[in-house]
């Protein structure tokens, strides 16, 4: 993400699932590992992490595109200086849901 005057956020992560069966509808289990960090007129910020764990679905129009739900939990730990989930310096758990589209080459 990146704003005018602003700042520029990177975030990079790594989302592996696991499916249970690779039919027309399959579901799976997942987890998350990322790193945000946060670039603004002060510099580069200490980077907040996020772990997570999803349940979830895709339902597969053809071999190459799928529509899917998950249910996640997530915790989020901020550095000192981060105000990015409300809790600078400490921990949270949340939960989430996500719908989505993957192209599959």
């Amino acid at each position: 993400m990146w704003m005018q005057d602003g700042e520029t956020d990177i975030r990079l992560g790594i989302v592996p699932r696991f499916f249970f069966s690779r039919d027309k509808v399959a579901p799976y289990i997942g987890g998350r590992i990322g790193l945000m960090w946060r670039n603004s007129n002060t510099g580069w910020s200490e980077p907040d992490w996020l772990i997570g764990g999803a349940f979830g679905g895709e339902y597969f129009v053809d071999q190459h595109f799928s529509l899917g739900i998950e249910s996640q939990v997530n915790l989020t730990i901020s550095n000192t200086n981060s105000s990015r989930f409300g809790n600078p310096g400490k921990k949270n758990i949340n939960t989430a849901t996500a719908f989505f589209a993957t192209v599959y080459f």
